[in-house]
């Protein structure tokens, strides 16, 4: 039986050392109809280059150049140019195992889905690529059907990964759905919608994607004013919520809260207007966030809106220090990636 083709989008900009280990990692698929467009977000190094390079090398491979205009548009002119009969995304300086499309392949087909999703990836840090342990065929994956409403919890309370590379997508469910440019936070802007467009969905649990944390990536480098975003995107994932499934409006809380607080936690005093912005977005979810006795909810979202009850600047405090302590956590996580 022919099998369909399957877009791979990558946005490339500023990736240079760590773009051949990706673009390795995809052609190396043990799922051979592929696509694999490479959209070069007017990177100021050699990936465009390299990009060329690979097109010529493999005929799946598709190089786009574009100005830059961020992760957001360069996803989406892939979504206007791809082909494929599914969609998956994969970051330029992350890698992937060998069975990482085979197996999100096998949860649509095995179970008619219109979206695969991962449960879970193997996080490194920086240039830790070389312990990283990967699955090496599908026969290592627990895959199962879920609910829509199920993985749109799980999502919501940050159990499953809230990025685009952790998916397999039939394309029509982005026949109207972009992500929003500009924004940051923008995959959680965007992933609810994607959930909701779906019939039905699969989870595949396995060690299938490796993700790169850099200090200069778009979460986790100093606050700028487009994290203010973050604002829109808990609004529109409350809003969808409540047009899913009126039961997921506390895990939308949940997850609009912390969204919130991690900016406010990251935002220097002297910001004062963004600040009381956070703060005021904050306080209105706070409520429901710390009531929620979800036993999915994490923690330390619900100590965090507990704790805002002592006011702004003590939870400013606890937000900084429990910023500190997450980072340690993840970097002790992220010294034993082949555990």
């Amino acid at each position: 039986m022919e099998r369909p083709l399957i877009s791979v989008i990558v946005p490339v900009y500023g990736t240079e050392r760590y773009l051949p280990r990706c673009l390795d990692s995809l052609l190396a698929q043990s799922y051979r109809e592929l696509e694999i467009l490479l959209v070069d977000d007017g990177s100021p190094d050699r990936c465009g280059e390299i990009c060329d390079a690979c097109a010529r090398r493999d005929a799946r491979v598709r190089a786009l150049h574009r100005e830059n205009g961020g992760q957001a548009a360069a996803r989406n002119a892939g979504l206007d140019a791809c082909r494929g009969e599914y969609v998956a995304f994969a970051d330029s300086d992350d890698f992937v195992a060998p069975c990482f499309i085979e197996a999100l392949w096998t949860g649509v087909e095995r179970y008619g889905s219109d979206i695969a999703i991962l449960g879970g990836y193997v996080p490194f840090w920086r240039e830790g690529d070389a312990g990283v342990r990967l699955d090496a065929s599908v026969e290592s994956c627990a895959i199962r059907p879920i609910e829509v409403s199920e993985a749109l919890r799980l999502l919501l309370y940050q159990r499953i990964p809230n990025g685009m590379p952790f998916g397999l997508f039939r394309r029509e469910i982005f026949a109207e759905l972009r992500l929003p440019e500009g924004w940051v936070y923008e995959d959680l802007a965007c992933l609810p919608r994607a959930f909701m467009a779906a019939q039905r969905m699969a989870m595949v649990e396995g060690r299938l994607y490796a993700y790169r944390i850099r200090p200069d990536s778009t979460v986790h480098q100093r606050y700028t004013p487009k994290k203010l975003s973050c604002i829109q995107v808990g609004e529109r994932s409350v809003g969808d919520a409540l047009a899913c499934d009126a039961s997921l409006y506390p895990a939308a809380c949940s997850r609009a809260f912390a969204c919130a607080y991690s900016v406010f936690a990251q935002t220097p005093l002297r910001e004062r207007e963004a600040r009381e912005l956070l703060w005021r977005c904050m306080l209105r979810y706070r409520g429901a966030a710390a009531r929620d006795r979800s036993a999915l909810m994490r923690p330390k979202n619900r100590v965090g809106a507990r704790c805002s009850y002592l006011g702004r600047g003590a939870s400013y405090l606890l937000g900084r220090l429990n910023r500190a302590a997450s980072a340690w956590a993840l970097w002790r996580r992220c010294k034993n990636p082949g555990q």
